[in-house]
């Protein structure tokens, strides 16, 4: 029974962790990044990832997208993304995406102390069972590895089976 599933949560609590200075999708959680997720089920997710790079000066975007093998059904999440050089007050975009493959949310940089912050929310129906990987990725290899750092979480709640529209009592 999807209703009677449990909140699934992860985040890194204590201790930053590496990222590779690659082009390639990386997950959020270097260390067991993978969620297995039961067929015909529905979720409302929330994550926030906060990167840190200190080297490498070569331009690149970032962006999200979700891999695993479970069988998505359909992904629909706004996300927000606040960048600069240092942990400060600075502007933040925002967009939309209904594609679980890579959508490019921060535009291209090339500092060498870069400081990423993103955050999506949405919701997610699974067709078939299998597991999701809340990810990123560098258009290129920016010339040095990113630390995914403390505080980086991802939350799924369930809503049901993959084909619910609605709980309660809606009018």
């Amino acid at each position: 029974n999807p209703a009677s599933l449990k909140s699934l949560f992860k985040a890194i609590p204590a201790d930053d962790t590496g990222g590779a200075n690659v082009n390639t999708a990386q997950p959020w959680f270097p260390t067991a990044g993978a969620v297995t997720l039961p067929a015909n089920t529905a979720y409302e997710f929330e994550g926030t990832l906060i990167l840190s790079r200190a080297a490498g000066s070569t331009s690149h975007t970032t962006g999200v997208l979700f891999g695993g093998s479970a069988s998505l059904t359909s992904i629909e999440y706004a996300a927000d993304c606040k960048t600069g050089d240092a942990n400060d007050l600075q502007p933040i975009s925002g967009f939309f995406s209904s594609v679980a493959t890579l959508f490019t949310l921060k535009a291209a940089s090339t500092s060498t102390t870069e400081q990423t912050i993103i955050r999506v929310r949405g919701v997610v129906r699974i067709g078939t069972a299998g597991t999701l990987i809340p990810q990123f990725q560098y258009s290129v290899a920016p010339g040095g590895a990113p630390t995914v750092k403390r505080g980086t979480y991802f939350r799924l709640t369930p809503l049901g089976l993959d084909t619910v529209t609605s709980s309660g009592p809606w009018a």
